[in-house]
């Protein structure tokens, strides 16, 4: 419970310095707005399913977040997998 309290303050204080990147030329945005979603995905379920239409869109990506939700999960397959496309 503890954990995933700081994992999504840490998320959230994540987006918001993304947020001030865009403005300020000192920070790199984009990277801290891709930490922080990805960071939230794990704990927000409609997130995930926005990294969930990304992968399905550019699946040149999906080994690079399978890595990195690895990490944020601490090995763990905490996240359901991404549910087939309807067309």
């Amino acid at each position: 419970m503890m954990f995933r309290l700081l994992r999504i303050f840490a998320g959230l204080l994540f987006l918001s310095l993304g947020i001030v990147g865009l403005v300020l030329p000192i920070l790199q945005g984009w990277l801290f707005l891709s930490l922080g979603v990805l960071t939230l995905s794990v704990d927000i379920p409609p997130i995930a399913r926005l990294i969930c239409r990304v992968e399905s869109r550019f699946p040149w990506i999906q080994n690079s977040l399978k890595r990195v939700r690895r990490i944020f999960t601490r090995g763990k397959n905490t996240l359901p997998p991404c549910p087939p496309e309807k067309r």
